[in-house]
């Protein structure tokens, strides 16, 4: 697992969610969690345990937002004043895991290549 909840009775709202199969997916993990105030969040990590994107649905909101890391901005060549572009909301949770795959695999492959 790569998040450590705070307390043991944190353990429960954390939930890894990738079942990798090929060679590059190994290459990051997919995590789910809730947070204290009900708002659900995805989070995808490198194997260096750096955060390469996420998602998250405000509590009592119907949209989810996706980001990326500021690491990620920056392997992108994003200039400083605009390093990290705004968060895009998204319609469903499903689009928002898709998302955060297809982020973190399209990075941790070009970190390969």
């Amino acid at each position: 697992m790569w998040v450590r909840p705070q307390a043991a009775d944190d353990e429960s709202k954390v939930q890894e969610e990738s079942k990798m199969t090929s060679a590059v997916a190994e290459l990051h993990r997919v995590i789910t969690c809730v947070d204290d105030d009900g708002g659900e969040r995805i989070s995808a990590f490198g194997m260096d345990r750096a955060e390469i994107c996420g998602a998250f649905k405000p509590a009592g909101r119907p949209y989810w937002l996706i980001y990326i890391s500021t690491t990620v901005a920056e392997a992108g060549g994003r200039p400083h004043a605009r390093l990290v572009p705004p968060h895009l909301q998204l319609g469903n949770r499903q689009n928002a895991r898709e998302w955060v795959e297809l982020i973190a695999h399209l990075y941790q492959r070009s970190a390969t290549s």
